[in-house]
C-alpha cells in the first residue's frame, strides 16, 4: 500500500476526486496497474492568498485485497474492510480512548528485517513510510563498527536476534555494549 499527505488547489467538491487522483499519480505513477485508490480529506489551508486541500490519499493492489478478501472468506469470516496497522492507530487516536493526546505523535515500529515510521498529526495519519532496515541490519552495522577487540567472535552468533521478551531485550543489548 502507498500513501501520501498532498495538498492540492481549492476546486469544486465534484472535482476533488480528480485533483486528488492525478496529484498522487504525479508522485507515484499508479497508470496501467490494477489499484484501488482513495483518499481522505483532512481539511484546508491557506498559503498567501491560495486556498489548499488538505488530503491523504492511498493505493493498494486491487489483486492483493481480493487475495485476502477470498483467504477469509473460504474459512467463513468474510471481511467488510481491511485495515492496515497506521490506519487501525489513526481510528484509535480518533476515539480519543487513549485520552488527551498531543498533538503530533511519530510511531516507530522496528522488525526484523525492515520497519515502519509513522507521523499522526492531530489524530490524522500524515505520513507513513517502510524503512528497509530492521533490527538484522541494524546490528550488522553496530558489529561492522565495533573494534575487533572489543567484540571477540564467540560474542556474537551468526543468527539473527530473536528475543520475545521486550525487557530481556534491552538487558541482551545494555549486556553487549557494556564494555564498549
Amino acid at each position: 500500500m502507498d500513501t501520501r499527505f498532498l495538498s492540492v488547489p481549492k476546486v469544486s467538491p465534484n472535482q476533488v476526486p480528480n485533483v486528488a487522483y492525478f496529484a498522487f499519480n504525479k508522485v507515484i505513477p499508479v497508470q496501467g496497474e490494477d489499484l484501488i485508490f482513495d483518499f481522505e480529506i483532512l481539511g484546508e489551508s491557506s498559503r498567501g492568498r491560495t486556498r489548499k486541500i488538505e488530503l491523504f490519499a492511498y493505493t493498494a493492489v486491487a489483486g492483493e485485497v481480493t487475495q485476502v478478501r477470498r483467504l477469509f472468506a473460504a474459512i467463513g469470516y468474510p471481511l467488510t474492510g481491511i485495515s492496515i496497522v497506521p490506519f487501525a492507530i489513526q481510528n484509535l487516536f480518533r476515539t480519543r480512548l487513549p485520552g488527551e493526546l498531543p498533538d503530533n505523535i511519530c510511531t516507530l515500529y522496528v522488525g526484523q528485517d525492515w520497519s515502519r515510521i509513522d507521523i499522526f498529526s492531530k489524530g490524522n495519519l500524515v505520513l507513513s513510510r517502510d524503512i528497509k532496515t530492521g533490527i538484522n541490519s541494524i546490528l550488522d552495522a553496530v558489529r561492522s563498527r565495533m573494534p575487533e577487540s572489543s567484540h571477540p567472535e564467540e560474542t556474537f552468533d551468526e543468527g539473527p536476534l530473536e528475543v520475545e521478551d521486550p525487557v530481556a531485550s534491552e538487558l541482551i543489548l545494555k549486556e553487549a555494549f557494556s564494555d564498549a
